[in-house]
């Protein structure tokens, strides 16, 4: 009971020795009841702490001792879905169904990852079914709303979320309401119309997650400070060890510059992984103290690393790739590491992997903080950014500007690729992939959305890269551009120097 007190205040780190210890003084007891709930208590714990794979295991024995609850089914989904192990979430779900069909979450949900999934016969289907116990439940009614817009029934999807709109006083619901009459605005062509809706989400968004300027600014001054801690202007040699032989690629860039339209061209080669954006390299350099066992501040302390510690990050990554990814990695493939913002941390990747190569993605700045601006992200440190396209612009100068810095101090092999350039010709720039990382041609990297399709894409993205190759997005900042006028100033350095202004 004292963990879980602990646990509803928000104080995790004390909540867990005293769950661990009723767990263990339980084993005693032998009540098995009991001892199932302290280990869902103990998983959903696990979860706060973003430990999903342990807590996924505590909900299993949990399930094991007592297999009824669908309450823990409908947790351990959820826990699934954050581990990216989709299958196995959706089976979770439709256990807790089986139990309980009423339990409308678990069919929410479903309907939820089906959308994600493309699979929109099935994701209205289960929609509807939350609907049938819980008539009420905003997430499936906007979930309709958005399947019908899929459809290409835009009206009606239109008068569906304005009806929501008054029916909820939840932030977070509004958010998301305004965030897709905003997208259903613009592709009816009425910008301002979807600039007002973008900027009440905005609002919304701001106010749930308490966002601070100074908070904003200090995050940005982080990241132009990298610029003062990789003082090195060589690489050095590698200890040889089985990690520093593997074909490692970092695709980096701003978000939303096709980063993951270019993975999933490469992913459809068959030489290639792609990892999906987990967030393997933010972990190690958080990490960094831990896994050599000494003191170390990052990036500051970087230059003073050993021969043995780099040794150690190398191993580090990739046991924390092979636990994300759920299968050992295959070292005669290419390791395709997607994480637009590892951009950041280039210096650390040349210092650690100083033979891994490095995707550069670029696309007309104007475009990239639109888009960034336009997209709903899951809220942290850096998507928080993206809640107003003055800050939005201030991150980019921030990010970009630490990049064309390590560039040139760095002896880095990069490739940069243009988004533009994909959009119009696909077969030349997945060939100059290919011919950069060594590959031979292969003609499926030009069906990528029809791969796409059978796979399963986790960034906002998800819509666009399983239908092919289309140019709208291009030159889209025009339409805003009364809108953008105030941040161009800050965007023009970035415009003149990637080469944009001929795109104009």
């Amino acid at each position: 009971m004292l963990g879980s007190i602990y646990g509803e205040e928000g104080f995790l780190d004390e909540a867990e020795p005293c769950i661990r210890t009723a767990l263990k003084l339980n084993k005693k007891s032998g009540d098995k009841l009991m001892m199932a709930s302290i280990l869902r208590s103990l998983g959903s714990l696990l979860v706060n702490k973003f430990q999903y794979n342990e807590a996924a295991n505590h909900y299993r024995d949990s399930l094991a001792i007592q297999p009824g609850q669908a309450d823990v089914y409908l947790e351990l989904g959820d826990c699934l879905a954050e581990m990216r192990c989709v299958n196995d979430s959706i089976e979770a779900y439709k256990c807790a169904l089986e139990i309980n069909p009423k339990l409308f979450a678990a069919s929410r949900n479903l309907a939820l990852l089906y959308e994600q999934l493309n699979r929109l016969e099935e994701a209205r289907r289960f929609a509807n079914s939350a609907l049938k116990y819980d008539p009420g439940d905003i997430q499936s009614r906007y979930l309709l709303a958005k399947l019908d817009g899929r459809d290409g029934d835009l009206e009606s999807a239109k008068r569906a979320l304005s009806d929501l709109l008054l029916r909820t006083s939840s932030a977070e619901h509004k958010a998301m309401i305004y965030s897709e009459l905003a997208a259903i605005n613009d592709k009816n062509a009425d910008y301002a119309g979807a600039f007002k809706m973008l900027a009440e989400a905005k609002k919304c968004y701001r106010a749930l997650n308490h966002i601070c300027t100074e908070d904003l600014e200090n995050y940005r001054n982080e990241v132009s400070d990298y610029k003062n801690a990789f003082p090195f202007l060589h690489r050095e040699k590698v200890i040889a060890d089985d990690v520093s032989a593997l074909k490692l690629v970092f695709l980096v860039g701003f978000p939303r510059s096709g980063t993951t339209l270019t993975e999933q061209i490469l992913e459809s080669h068959p030489d290639v992984i792609a990892t999906h954006e987990l967030p393997v390299l933010p972990r190690l350099t958080r990490d960094i103290s831990k896994i050599i066992g000494r003191d170390f501040v990052y990036p500051k302390d970087i230059g003073g690393l050993s021969g043995e510690e780099l040794a150690k990050l190398r191993s580090s990554y990739v046991a924390s790739m092979e636990e994300g990814l759920h299968f050992r990695i295959d070292k005669d493939k290419f390791i395709l590491d997607k994480l637009p913002l590892n951009v950041i941390n280039i210096g650390f990747i040349a210092r650690v992997f100083p033979d891994a190569k490095i995707l550069l993605a670029l696309r007309d700045p104007r475009d990239v903080c639109l888009s960034c601006y336009m997209q709903n992200f899951k809220i942290n440190q850096a998507m928080s950014q993206f809640l107003s396209l003055e800050d939005t612009a201030k991150f980019y100068s921030a990010v970009m500007g630490l990049w064309l810095h390590y560039s040139d101090l760095l002896d880095i092999k990069f490739l940069s690729t243009r988004y533009e350039d994909v959009v119009e010709d696909l077969e030349g720039s997945a060939r100059r992939l290919l011919d950069y990382l060594g590959l031979a041609w292969d003609e499926r990297v030009l069906g990528y959305y029809e791969s796409a399709r059978s796979r399963n894409v986790f960034t906002p993205s998800y819509q666009a890269v399983t239908q092919p190759i289309y140019q709208s997005s291009k030159g889209k900042w025009k339409s805003y551009h009364q809108q953008m006028e105030p941040i161009l100033p800050i965007l023009e350095p970035f415009v003149d120097k990637f080469g944009y202004w001929v795109a104009s």
